[in-house]
């Protein structure tokens, strides 16, 4: 009998044991965000002058990616800010989201939807947004190399302009992306949306980056970037938008 109770015991502790030591699903991220794992990361750079005139210049950004058996996500956002003189003559900021649906995981072909915001102080609108749809595939995909083409169609708009409208468009672009070395890593991208209903209207976004690992922390890498958006369809605003800077990125 004394044995049998110790036995109860030791089962009653053990079961609660389990209990106590469950994880609760409101402070577990796997729960909100699923069981594949995320890369993540914030970055930030500064340039400044002070003087004849003085000057700012900043940059943040911040992005989540995540790849599963079944699909690819990435979501990215960044802020640009330049202050002369007390007075801002940049002040812009996007959000893009992009995810690849596999079809299958022997098969190049993906079928995609992607949608970004994109607001400029300066433009002739107050934000202009764009959905698509269509489909992907990836040419090379390997530890090291990645390079991928798109083909779709969707609609954009461009919120508090001169035609604040849906306007019906097409879509081609690609992502690269080649880990050049261990600490080194080169990507680019380019998307252009052609509209339907006029001919010869159209608008492309560009982006483009080099990261440097950084030995100390490890977690923390030198990227050197430079970002082109043209619209032809500006409404009396310059048509284009570079940006180019250097920054640090700390990985999550």
């Amino acid at each position: 009998m004394p044995a049998a109770a110790d036995a109860a015991a030791d089962a009653a502790n053990a079961t609660a044991g389990l209990l106590v030591n469950q994880p609760s699903p409101w402070n577990v991220p796997t729960i909100w965000l699923g069981p594949e794992p995320w890369d993540s990361g914030v970055e930030l750079g500064l340039n400044g002058s002070s003087g004849t005139s003085d000057s700012l210049s900043m940059r943040t950004g911040a992005y989540m990616r995540r790849e599963s058996r079944f699909s690819k996500l990435n979501i990215s956002g960044d802020y640009n800010l330049t202050m002369s003189g007390g007075t801002s003559t940049q002040n812009n900021a996007q959000f893009d989201v992009c995810n690849d649906w596999k079809i299958d995981d022997s098969s190049p072909w993906t079928l995609f939807g992607a949608s970004n915001v994109f607001y400029d102080k300066f433009a002739a609108y107050d934000l202009q947004t764009n959905l698509n749809i269509g489909v992907g595939y990836r040419f090379v995909h390997t530890s090291d190399l990645d390079f991928m083409g798109r083909v779709g169609g969707g609609t954009s708009r461009d919120f508090g302009g001169v035609e604040d409208k849906w306007v019906p468009e097409g879509l081609a672009g690609f992502e690269y992306s080649q880990k050049v070395s261990q600490t080194q890593k080169f990507y680019a991208k380019f998307d252009y949306y052609p509209e339907f209903d006029e001919a010869g209207e159209y608008r492309f976004v560009a982006d483009t980056g080099w990261e440097i690992a950084l030995v100390h922390p490890s977690n923390v890498s030198l990227k050197i970037s430079a970002s082109d958006r043209y619209d032809s369809a500006s409404d009396g605003v310059n048509p284009q938008l570079l940006n180019y800077s250097v920054l640090l990125l700390l990985k999550l």
